[in-house]
């Protein structure tokens, strides 16, 4: 999950009928907090193979135990103060 295969696999066409891919994983949970103005968003930071990714989990409120996750995402690139960066978008975890 580099950046520039990330940039490229979301240059792609995803749309009604060929739907963006869904991957799984299991990630190190490095940290976990509840963000939002209702604190109904899960954000964390979770690592693989020694890379480090945040990862954000809509209306979810459910802090993971352990420090280990499974997690289902979509890949997307995070741009914020002129750096981008490799973003997970949670669908389920376990």
């Amino acid at each position: 999950l580099d950046l520039t295969t990330v940039e490229a696999f979301c240059d792609q066409v995803w749309g009604q009928g060929f739907e963006e891919p869904t991957f799984v994983g299991d990630f190190d949970l490095v940290e976990a907090r509840l963000i939002g103005a209702e604190q109904n968003h899960l954000k964390m930071r979770v690592r693989i193979d020694g890379q480090e990714y945040d990862a954000l989990h809509f209306f979810c409120k459910d802090l993971p135990q352990g420090d280990r996750i499974t997690l289902a995402y979509k890949v997307s690139v995070n741009e914020f103060r002129g750096n981008r960066a490799v973003n997970l978008m949670v669908v389920a975890k376990s």
